[in-house]
Order: structure tokens, then sequence, then C-alpha cells
């Protein structure tokens, strides 16, 4: 597979990881609490090395919005990765201080990571999101903001789209 197809494909993760971790509603009317997985691409590619745009500052605002849209009652998880994934404490959402909790993460993240480990990351994250307490039935959605740049450090592996989609996408050969 080629790196412009590769490009292509990344932001269906997304909708690939949203889709295999929503569960049905069990009624139509009632909106369901969720268990939101935010994760954001620390590298610095993010602010404009190693071939990336400067696109940080852009995304941690449009993170933002997105936390002010959050509904009382979801679980928040914020993970950022680069060469390493840091899982930070989830947030259940209750109020408007929650809310601040959770961007004063986004705040206080940097671009600084050498490498880009996507692999890491998203074997990081699914694992986390099956270990999510279901009882409730939340429904899990994973949003992953990234430059879609994966530069793995030498020696660790690099995230394989095709694997990627056979296992959690439903692709067959």
């Amino acid at each position: 597979m080629g790196r412009k197809s590769c490009k292509a494909i990344a932001p269906l993760i997304v909708l690939l990881l949203a889709a295999q971790f929503t569960l049905a509603a069990v009624n139509c009317l009632a909106r369901q609490s969720r268990d939101l997985i935010l994760v954001l691409d620390t590298s610095m590619s993010m602010i404009g090395r190693a071939g990336g745009k400067d696109i940080l500052n852009d995304v941690k605002r449009s993170v933002s919005d997105y936390i002010d849209q959050v509904e009382d009652g979801d679980r928040v998880t914020f993970v950022t990765f680069d060469t390493d994934v840091r899982i930070y404490p989830t947030v259940i959402v209750d109020d408007d201080n929650d809310r601040d909790i959770l961007k004063k993460y986004i705040n206080m993240t940097d671009a600084t990571g050498l490498w880009t480990n996507t692999f890491k990351m998203i074997t990081k994250v699914l694992t986390s999101a099956e270990n999510l307490d279901k009882k409730d039935g939340r429904r899990t959605e994973i949003v992953i903001m990234t430059d879609a740049i994966d530069d793995p450090s030498p020696g660790d592996k690099k995230f394989d789209f095709m694997d990627f989609a056979k296992k959690y996408g439903g692709y067959a050969d």
C-alpha cells in the first residue's frame, strides 16, 4: 500500500473505531451516557517539524469546542501519544467544572515527542476501551486527532492499516 493511500485511509480510523465500539441504543428516545476517549498526537510533526504542518493549536481549539458539547453523565478519558502513550485520569462530567478540567489537560499539552508511535497508541487505546465498565450500557467513542504521520522510534512497530482493518473493521482478503 502506497503512502498516499495510507494517508487517505487515516481519517477513516476514527469512523472504524467509533463503529466498532458503539453499542445499539436500547431506547432511541433516551440518550445514553458515553465513554469518550479523546486521543491527541503530541509529536513534533504536529507543530510543523519532521514533515508536518503546524496544526496543534487549531486541533486544541477544536478539542476544546468538542468538550463544550460533552453532556453531563459522559465519562471522558484524555490520551496523548508520541513516542509513548499517556492516559490521563478519567473525568465523569457532571458540570462545567469537569469540562474545565478536561480543557486544562488539553491546554497544558505540548508537542515535544520525537517520534509518533501510532501502533502503540492504537493498542493501548483499544485495550482501554475494551476494559471499560459496560454494565450501564454506555457506548464507547474514540476520537483520534493526528496529522497521520506514523513515525515510530527505531525498533518499534509501524502501524499497519490493513492489519487494523482486518482485526477491527471486518475487512477480509
